[in-house]
């Protein structure tokens, strides 16, 4: 499950009836744990509650599977490969991985993770809620719904195969909230049991973003101060430049609005402010934030939105950083292994063979010699 985020860019009082457009800025995080010097990556064992595997454990196993494998930063180790070196080694209740079975995986595995788990017992809860309306409308005085709030929750363990050491031991929890619609009369119930399968599902992402690159989605919405009369007119041809990647037919129109002497004062908050936001849409971080600063100085009621972006603009700029530094280590151990994978292998020097012996009698010297 991707995950997504709304940045409201719009400044405080009569800003805040503005007509909007809007665009999805989806950009790359890298994973919460340093696992640059991994190649691979193997599902162990995920169990229930009781430490046996149940539905929800093999679901989940699927799940995250199937995650890292789309993910292709990391080579996830087929599973009948790894119970093969397993055997009867278990890793739900270890601090760290017998010596022997260590030597095996290393063997086979090299630098690689192994992931296990156990699922808690689920706290979902459903209610009945109801709400009195003040306004009464055909005959309805009273509104119900029924609401499953709660969470999900494993406690996950992530191996080092190397040396057999835990890397994380901790639980990873999923939050949900459902409900159904509003009605008159009391709706039929939510079905828990899917719910929980689907959330338990969705914990495969979670616990993917520990080791592996994950999306992140920020909806920047422009403004635009006319009410009747738009300031500016071109604004959806910008944004659609930008949502096209034309970014400097985009950033063109928005950069005219800031230069435009006939747009009153009133305008050139938004407009530096728009300017902004297409600049980092467009990954032109610094030029951005000029043009953020210029917004706030214009009208001091942009300075709080203005804040909140620049923390944007900062985690943007460092996640870019980081995914460049993985793609290059990344690269440099592909090669490395392409590199030991073609070295010629030694043979080993055939031993000289003892010399046989002669089947001519050696000569005796004569007596008396």
């Amino acid at each position: 499950m991707k995950r997504c985020f709304t940045l409201i860019l719009l400044a405080v009082g009569h800003y805040c009836t503005m007509a909007q457009t809007s665009v999805t800025l989806a950009s790359q995080r890298p994973p919460e744990l340093d696992v640059s010097q991994y190649r691979q990556v193997a599902v162990g064992d995920i169990v229930g509650p009781l430490g046996t595997k149940t539905e929800l454990s093999l679901d989940l196993t699927d799940a995250l599977s199937a995650r890292l494998f789309n993910a292709q930063a990391l080579e996830v180790v087929e599973k009948n490969t790894l119970d093969k070196i397993l055997g009867d080694q278990k890793f739900r209740d270890l601090q760290v991985i017998d010596e022997k079975t260590t030597r095996e995986l290393n063997k086979k595995l090299g630098n690689a993770l192994l992931i296990t788990g156990r699922l808690q017992s689920n706290n979902l809860e459903q209610k009945l809620i109801y709400q009195d309306q003040s306004i009464i409308v055909n005959g309805c005085s009273r509104k119900y719904y029924y609401e499953v709030k709660g969470t999900v929750s494993i406690q996950l363990k992530i191996f080092d195969l190397k040396n057999g050491k835990l890397i994380y031991n901790d639980a990873v929890t999923k939050p949900v909230e459902k409900q159904t619609k509003e009605d008159c009369s009391v709706p039929n119930k939510l079905d828990v049991g899917e719910i929980t399968r689907q959330a338990t599902k969705d914990l495969g992402e979670e616990i993917a973003r520990l080791i592996v690159p994950y999306e992140v989605k920020t909806t920047l919405q422009f403004s635009d101060p006319g009410l009747f009369k738009s300031p500016f007119k071109k604004l959806r041809e910008a944004v659609g430049f930008l949502q096209d990647r034309k970014y400097d037919a985009g950033l063109s129109i928005f950069k005219e609005y800031t230069e435009d002497k006939s747009l009153k004062g009133k305008h050139q908050a938004p407009a530096f402010f728009n300017y902004g936001l297409a600049l980092l849409y467009a990954g032109k971080y610094e030029e951005s934030r000029k043009a953020f600063e210029q917004a706030a100085n214009a009208n001091a009621t942009f300075r709080g939105n203005v804040r909140e972006v620049l923390v944007l603009i900062d985690t943007e700029e460092q996640a870019a950083r980081k995914m460049a530094r993985l793609t290059e280590e990344k690269q440099k151990m592909e090669q490395a292994a392409l590199a030991e994978a073609q070295k010629p292998k030694e043979t080993e020097k055939p031993t000289a063979k003892p010399a046989a012996a002669s089947k001519t009698p050696a000569k005796t010297k004569p007596k008396g010699f």
